[in-house]
Formats: C-alpha cells, structure tokens, sequence
C-alpha cells in the first residue's frame, strides 16, 4: 500500500535532493491522522490559505511544502535520461550487475559456494549444470532431456548428446522433457530407473503478435538446441526462410552480423533471433532484428510444484 525511495542515489540527484513516495489510490481520501501541508492542499484553493485542510485526492495530498527548486533541477535532468533509457534497460543492466556481485561472491568450489549461501541465511540452492560434481549431495536432482535430441545415439559428448550414461538415472530423482511427447525417450528413461518422477512442459512464443505471417524470415541463433526455436517459430506460423547456426554461448563479431545482414538481403528477408541471442547482438547498432520472448509451459504444474515443495 504504500512505498518510499531515495532519489540521491537511484535517481542521481545528489545529496539533499526531494525523495519519492506511493501511497494506493484507496488511501487517497484518507480523514484520519495525518501531516498536513499548505502544498498538498487543492491546488484550486491553496492560495487561499484557509484554516481547513483540503488535500489533494492524490499521492499529491501528503506533500508539506513545495519542493526545493535548486534540489528539483538535477533531479528532473536524471528522470529525463532514464526516461530516454528505458525501464527495460535499467532492468536489464540493474540484472547485470546482480549477477556479477553473485559471480565475484560466490565461490568456484560449489562447496565453498553453498557455505557463502548459508551465511547469507538462505535454505534453498539451486544449482544448474552441475550433477556431475560428486561432492555435494543435493536434495533433489533433476535432469534435463530435450524432445528433440532425446539420447540421441546413446553415446557421450562429443560423440553424442549425453553428458553421463543413461545408467546414471538410477542415482537422480525426476527427469525433466522439454518438448513434444517422446515415448521413446520416455521409456529408455524407466528401463533406467522406473521409480524416478517425469515432467514435461514446453516453451510457448509470448510476442506471437508481433511477427506477421505474411512476413519471411532469415532466423538466426547460438544455443544448445537451435531446433527447439526454429520448432517453435514453425509451430506459431512464422516463415522461416533461411537459418544461421552458431555455437551455443557464441560470441558475435561484426564480421558475423555483417554475414548474417548480406544474407537477409540477397533474400529480402526480416532477421529474427532468440531473446538471449539478441541481447549479445543489439550492441551492433547496423542490425534490425526481432528476438522471441518465450516461457517455459509445465504440463502438470500443481503436480510438479508440489512435488517440489514436498520434497525441500
């Protein structure tokens, strides 16, 4: 209901600079207690100084005084560059430097990683990527499998898709399918281990609305499983004409957008990619490009939440 923040620091303006305050709108004709001021007064009559107290039918109304005019101007010159920005970009650079503060904290020993965690008074870690690392015995283990690829040749990377032998199931709780139903990978999975918890769900194409049907695209992405979005730009009606691949976690050049730009245009084609892909590419201010915004649709997520909760 109600809410203040500091503009010195958040919002540039320096020391002694007006702070902020919310206050929800059933608040705003509040009769009770309060401080009351000549400049939360109706603007209407404020000038009139009367005795009684008309306030303002706003967050306005808990104003006391008018605001300092010399403290006012950096503060009005800051709001007007995030204002430029963005809210998504300060969101984005404020997630950045998060994680990088849990980079330079957290230890590379994933041990000495979950000690840093209980100082900190947490009681729920979740690691990705790291079921290999035999010194830390998790709580739940779930492993991902893609649709898709599923165990692929049955062999380890680089000869296959899997980081472990599927014997390896035996020691893990719940295995997680992303993608179309795959009774074949279903059940190499409970030959392996028939008392271990499946879920599955699917990504879904958020900004569908976006991407006109009619409109022919050169999609392009870096990540582990690019048919997963080549899939799900199909399965949602965008044109895919042409595809570049790179590899997962790739880096761009200016060479590669240059590349990627020349195709797009022998073929009269829009450019598409992946969120993550376009967010190491937008600092190449040469490229329009249309990135997909997805989320993850868990079938059976009563189910899977409750198992989850039981189980911590």
């Amino acid at each position: 209901d109600f809410a203040s923040w500091c503009s010195y620091k958040y919002l540039c303006a320096g020391p002694g600079a007006p702070s902020g305050i919310f206050i929800h709108e059933k608040h705003h004709d509040w009769r009770g207690p309060r401080l009351e001021g000549w400049w939360g007064n109706d603007k209407s009559t404020r000038f009139e100084m009367n005795r009684d107290f008309k306030p303002i039918n706003t967050t306005e109304g808990w104003q006391i005084s008018n605001a300092p005019v010399f403290g006012m101007a950096p503060l009005i010159a800051s709001m007007d560059i995030f204002d430029q920005v963005g809210m998504v970009e300060i969101n984005n650079k404020g997630q950045k430097i998060s994680n990088y503060l849990s980079y330079l904290i957290t230890e590379k020993n994933r041990v000495d990683g979950i000690k840093q965690i209980e100082n900190i008074k947490k009681s729920v870690a979740i690691f990705d990527d790291g079921l290999q690392d035999r010194s830390l015995e998790y709580t739940i283990s779930i492993v991902c499998f893609s649709s898709f690829s599923g165990i692929g040749n049955g062999k380890l990377i680089p000869a296959g898709p899997l980081r472990e032998d599927l014997s390896a199931l035996k020691k893990y709780n719940v295995v997680f399918i992303n993608g179309k139903k795959n009774s074949y990978l279903t059940k190499k999975i409970k030959e392996q281990n028939k008392k271990i918890k499946i879920f599955s769900g699917k990504y879904i194409l958020k900004n569908k609305k976006d991407f006109n049907i009619n409109t022919k695209y050169l999609a392009f992405c870096g990540i582990g499983t690019p048919e997963n979005f080549f899939d799900l730009l199909k399965e949602n009606k965008v044109q895919v004409k042409n595809k570049v691949i790179f590899p997962d976690h790739y880096n761009y050049e200016y060479s590669d957008i240059e590349r990627i730009k020349n195709i797009a245009k022998k073929d009269n084609l829009k450019i598409i990619t992946t969120e993550k892909d376009y967010m190491k590419v937008k600092k190449f201010k040469n490229i329009k490009v249309k990135f997909t915004e997805v989320d993850l649709h868990i079938y059976k997520y009563l189910e899977f939440k409750k198992y989850l909760m039981k189980s911590l």
